[in-house]
């Protein structure tokens, strides 16, 4: 399985192992100007006039060892994301099959523009908020949560549960095929990024072993080295575009974002740092966000036929058709890119671990209304009450807040007078509606598990970024 993926991972790379995609980038921001020229929240860590990105003057090497201890289960948990683009992609395809027919029955013709077919495809593929999925996408990811359930066999009411790769291999296959096709649905259906944490208390500790790898988010269909923050800043972005050139082929069909667009901020625009001429652009309508290497096809010029069971694209350019989940391909990846979600957190979750790799964290989810401790107006009052709710759950000191309304997770100490006050606030936000869930989460790695340090001993939270290439899919066109 982990074979699939040539190394499992590369940020740009020939043969290049995670070492090379672990390069740690510290970013944060640098300075907070007037409130008055942000975005009001409508993007998540809305940017004023200045901010800071920078390299850390740090070096990391990771060895066989962790490459070894990593691979067998985080190759199974790649394929079963292979599974899961393909089984939301069948239920795309169906959908927009659907709404093809009704333009027609609508218009009489035999091809639809792709511009008015877009009216109706756009909802489909719209994420609200982070904690919300389309309902093609939500529709695939309840399957998958069943599916990993059967080969998890989690049982209930446990804190730990702990099961051997090998022990699950017939399982993880029987349950997640292959597609019956060796084709991508799209182009970056090729990548996965998945964001992994190695919890230890320090670095000899890594070096001889005595480590746990956690895997935090992995962003599925998409390959998040190409943000233009890492591009940027990467000592050889030549060689970052060479590879993706090399995975994508004459292949991708990138749509490019109106400068209104809610994916495009002064600090990530364009999503893409690396677009190639040997790509091929549309634009759909407006003035368009990014500058694009080769003139991109007006979508005036665009119509949608149907060919057999698929839908296709054709160019008002002769020779020019492509089909029609790779020309909204990009949406597609911003519709699935969250729908990582092997076990939800309903009521408990237990941390579950294959070998040495957490695939999920413990979790706890409470009614926003049951939180009566956080409508406590007295400050005292309200901090000894969520002491005692702490402890009447047996929650840790330290986990991660999940709210509706909040793009990130929030760290939170209840320890912490000020950090207790934000997770009541929180609380009381979302009360509004009694039902709304609050999630937490343990910190894992925690303060003591810290591997990163600088020259005076004071460590740091880290994480390395992976991409994943799925080398079970044949090579694109124009490969060389």
């Amino acid at each position: 399985m982990a074979d699939h993926y040539p190394g499992s991972v590369d940020a740009a790379t020939d043969n290049v192992t995670v070492a090379a995609v672990a390069e740690l980038v510290v970013t944060e921001a640098a300075a907070h100007l007037s409130a008055d020229v942000s975005d009001r929240g409508l993007t998540y860590a809305g940017r004023t006039l200045v901010y800071e990105d920078t390299v850390r003057d740090v070096d990391v090497r990771i060895g066989p060892p962790l490459l070894h201890a990593v691979a067998g289960p985080l190759g199974m948990v790649l394929d079963s994301v292979r599974w899961l683009v393909d089984a939301v992609a069948n239920r795309y395809r169906a959908r927009f099959s659907e709404l093809f027919r009704q333009e027609q029955a609508t218009s009489g013709d035999e091809a639809v523009p792709l511009a008015r077919l877009m009216l109706r495809v756009l909802p489909e593929l719209t994420v609200h908020t982070r904690h919300t999925l389309p309902a093609a996408v939500a529709g695939g990811v309840a399957d998958f949560q069943e599916r990993w359930q059967r080969v998890l066999g989690t049982p209930p009411d446990a804190r730990r549960h702990q099961v051997p790769a090998a022990g699950i291999a017939a399982a993880m296959a029987r349950e997640f095929p292959p597609p019956a096709t060796r084709r991508p649905p799209w182009s970056n259906a090729r990548h996965h990024s998945p964001d992994v944490m190695l919890a230890a208390a320090g670095r000899q500790e890594v070096e001889r072993g005595d480590f746990t790898v956690v895997l935090g988010e992995l962003h599925v269909a998409v390959n998040t080295i190409e943000s233009r923050i890492f591009v940027t800043q990467h000592e050889e972005p030549g060689r970052l575009l060479a590879a993706a050139e090399a995975d994508h082929g004459d292949e991708r069909v990138y749509a490019l974002p109106r400068e209104d667009s809610p994916v495009v901020t002064g600090r990530g625009s364009p999503p893409s740092g690396l677009l190639s001429p040997r790509y091929t652009y549309w634009v759909n309508s407006g003035p368009e966000a990014a500058e694009c290497p080769v003139n991109p096809l007006p979508s005036a010029g665009l119509r949608v036929h149907r060919r057999g069971d698929r839908l296709v694209v054709r160019s008002d350019v002769p020779g020019q058709e492509f089909d029609f989940l790779e020309v909204v391909g990009e949406l597609l990846s911003g519709a699935i890119a969250n729908a990582f979600q092997p076990v939800p957190v309903t009521g408990h979750r237990p941390r579950i671990t294959i070998d040495r790799l957490v695939l999920c964290r413990e979790g706890w989810t409470f009614p926003a209304g049951e939180l009566t401790w956080a409508t406590q107006t007295d400050e005292a009052r309200r901090y000894l009450r969520a002491r005692q709710w702490r402890a009447k759950h047996d929650l840790p000191e330290r986990v991660f807040l999940r709210a509706p309304g909040e793009q990130k997770p929030i760290a939170v100490d209840f320890r912490s007078l000020p950090l207790v006050n934000i997770l009541a606030k929180a609380i009381r936000q979302a009360g509004t509606r009694p039902e709304q869930p609050i999630q937490l989460v343990e910190m894992v790695p925690d303060l003591d598990q810290l591997w990163l340090t600088d020259a005076g001993g004071a460590p740091y939270t880290s994480e390395l970024r992976v991409v994943a290439h799925d080398g079970w899919y044949e090579a694109p066109t124009g490969c060389v």
